[in-house]
Order: structure tokens, then C-alpha cells, then sequence
């Protein structure tokens, strides 16, 4: 009899102690549950306020691009730009000129993030490469004083010219020998220098002129503010 009232209070007991498991094992899951809820509450709210879009969405697109995604993963992140007219229509025709002739092989980026067939890494694109000759004369896109002339250690030798009402134009990889000083006045057409291959960024490219156009401190796209011949 003894044994047997034994055997049973060991199986009481090992009831209990199973509900005692099971117990816990339901205090987890809920605050498991609870936790969940809670985080997604808090997702759903960051949302809606856009705390998580604007400018954090573009520095998580610039951080997906340096560990080498596609163009098109990186732009399923970044904010969608306004449409241009096409390039063949410019919107702010400024009478300026294309300062070489040549194909022009890579457009300006608007900010978004384009490889460097040079250097591999995702960058923005400020300016147009237009491919010509080596030594092929480089012109004055406009009116203006020469502002600045520097060798840059990416950009090779480089021209800034003031046009005025915050226009300034940029050509980069010229030569070393050039047809200007600063502060001398150039007119439409006029040669500053010629087209080299100093600029090491985008030594891949072969010879070639990096033009690039700033109104009021900002990269505008050139082809958009020259003439359309």
C-alpha cells in the first residue's frame, strides 16, 4: 500500500512540475507576442511620420551602393527625381556652346549614384564627358573671366570661368599648357587650352573633356544651358 501511495504522489508531482514548464513556456511566448506587437507599432508610426524617408533614404542607397549593388537595386531605395526635358530640348537655354566636339559618353547623374568604370566605386557624376583627341583645342563655353586654373590630383588640370549671375563653367583633364590666365576675359569660342588625359579619376576613359556647369553653388546638368547646335 505504502509503495503504491508513493507511485502515485510521484506522479502528482511530476504533473506539477510539467505545469510549472508549461507555465513559463507561456510567459515567454506572450512577452514574445508583446514585443512584436510593440515593435511593429512603433515601425508603423516612424512611417507614418517619414522619419525613415527623406534624407535617410538616401544615405542608406549611398551605403548599399559602395558594397556593389546594381544601378537598379540602388535606385528601389532612392527617392524617385523630377522628369527633365530631354536634352535635345533645353529647358534654360543661357546661349552657351559646347567647349569641344566629340560623343559624349557619360551624361551628368542629377545626383544619383553611377560605378566609376575607373575607380569601381559608386559615385555621383557632377559634370559630362565628351570624348575627343588628344590635344583637340578646348573653348570658352561663354562669356567670362577665368576665375580659377589648378592641378588637381584626381581632376588633372582644371579651368573655372566666371559667367556672371552665379554661372560658372569647369573643364577638367586638360593639358598643362594652356591659352588662359586668371583673370583674363574670354568671349564665346575663344581657346583656353586643349583636351589631355590628366584626369587620373577617369583614366579609363581615355582622352576626353570633363565639362561641368555650377548656377548658384548647385551642379547643373550643361547640355540643358547650351545651344542646341
Amino acid at each position: 500500500m505504502k509503495k503504491s501511495t508513493g507511485k502515485f504522489t510521484g506522479i502528482i508531482n511530476a504533473l506539477k512540475a510539467r505545469r510549472t514548464v508549461l507555465i513559463v513556456l507561456a510567459a515567454f511566448l506572450l512577452i514574445g507576442l508583446i514585443s512584436y506587437w510593440s515593435y511593429q507599432k512603433t515601425m508603423t508610426k516612424l512611417l507614418n511620420s517619414q522619419i525613415l524617408t527623406g534624407q535617410n533614404v538616401n544615405n542608406v542607397a549611398a551605403d548599399i551602393a559602395k558594397e556593389g549593388v546594381t544601378e537598379k537595386e540602388t535606385e528601389s531605395v532612392t527617392e524617385p527625381t523630377s522628369e527633365e526635358p530631354p536634352a535635345t530640348e533645353p529647358a534654360n537655354n543661357m546661349g552657351f556652346d559646347m567647349p569641344v566636339e566629340g560623343e559624349l559618353t557619360n551624361g551628368f547623374s542629377n545626383g544619383e549614384l553611377v560605378k566609376s568604370e575607373t575607380l569601381g566605386y559608386w559615385l555621383t557624376h557632377d559634370g559630362v564627358d565628351i570624348k575627343a583627341e588628344n590635344g583637340t583645342p578646348v573653348l570658352s563655353a561663354g562669356e567670362g573671366v577665368v576665375n580659377d586654373i589648378y592641378d588637381d590630383t584626381l581632376w588633372g588640370t582644371c579651368v573655372v570661368i566666371d559667367h556672371k549671375n552665379g554661372v560658372f563653367s569647369y573643364y577638367f583633364g586638360l593639358n598643362k599648357d594652356l591659352d588662359i590666365s586668371v583673370g583674363d576675359e574670354t568671349v564665346t569660342g575663344q581657346k583656353i587650352g586643349t583636351v589631355g588625359e590628366t584626369a587620373e579619376i577617369e583614366s579609363k576613359l581615355g582622352a576626353h573633356l570633363h565639362f561641368a556647369m555650377k548656377l548658384n553653388d548647385e551642379w547643373i546638368d550643361p547640355v540643358m544651358y547650351v545651344n542646341e547646335n
